[in-house]
Formats: structure tokens, C-alpha cells, sequence
């Protein structure tokens, strides 16, 4: 399904250019028009199928042949731009950073002293941490 707002969408029919660097029947990788750090090759994976942000919507299968393109796509971009150091970066909501309402994962090389900061704030609750993992360990879905 394609939506007609999406500019991701506008991006897999070709009515917005883009630089592709893999394509496939279910997926699409491309380089960020607003590359992040100071090496080249920060790209975009995302689906073809329109999944507005959640990868939990996505079914077993088609997750499981994204990391292996996403894995491919990680190889070739250590290779041609010299490092050994990659972010994958997934944002699952507005309040996560999410702008785009398509699933998309980030894919940045990264080098020493590039600029890039992930998340300085790490000030969050640690008296709890038990109970957390035992609620989401008992929410979990096998």
C-alpha cells in the first residue's frame, strides 16, 4: 500500500528522486538527503509496504528479510566509507523523534570526533529496574 502524503512512498513510485543504493520487491535503501556525522554513506532502509511506525505491524517474515538486507547494507557501507563503527537508528513515534510516518531505520558511519551525539541524558530511574523487567518479561508475546 502507498500513501500519497508519504514522501518515503513518493520515494519508492520514483515521483521524488532519490540515490538508491538497494532495492528489492519488499524494500528500499537510499542515502539521507541530511546526512548525519562527517562520513559518507548515511543512508535510509525502509519498506515498500506503507507500515506507519511501529515494527511490531510488520509480520515475522518480512522483519526477518529486512535485517538481512539491513545487514548487507551495514557490510557495504563500512567498506566504502572506511570505518568500523555504524549507528542503526530506528524512531517509533513522535516522541521518540519519529518525523517521517513510515518505518525506516537509519544507517550512519560514524568516526571519532564526527559530531554526532546519540543521547547525553541518561538521568533516568534506576530504583525499579527489577519490577520493569519482570512486568515487561511477563508482557512479552511468544
Amino acid at each position: 500500500m502507498i500513501i500519497i502524503d508519504c514522501i518515503f512512498c513518493k520515494i519508492i513510485t520514483g515521483d521524488i528522486p532519490s540515490n538508491k543504493i538497494y532495492e528489492d520487491e519488499n524494500f528500499l535503501g537510499f542515502l539521507d538527503i541530511n546526512p548525519a556525522g562527517t562520513l559518507n554513506g548515511h543512508s535510509m532502509l525502509i519498506t515498500k509496504k506503507h507500515f506507519p511506525n511501529k515494527l511490531e505491524e510488520m509480520d515475522d517474515k518480512l522483519i526477518k528479510d529486512f535485517f538481512v538486507v539491513l545487514k548487507k547494507i551495514i557490510s557495504a557501507i563500512k567498506k566504502v566509507s572506511g570505518t568500523d563503527s555504524i549507528n542503526i537508528i530506528q524512531n517509533s513515534g513522535e516522541k521518540a523523534g519519529q518525523i517521517i510516518d513510515h518505518i525506516h531505520f537509519h544507517i550512519i558511519p560514524r568516526e571519532e570526533g564526527d559530531g554526532i551525539i546519540i543521547s547525553e541524558n541518561r538521568q533516568h530511574k534506576k530504583d525499579n529496574l527489577k519490577e520493569v523487567a519482570e512486568k515487561i518479561r511477563n508482557s512479552v508475546e511468544n
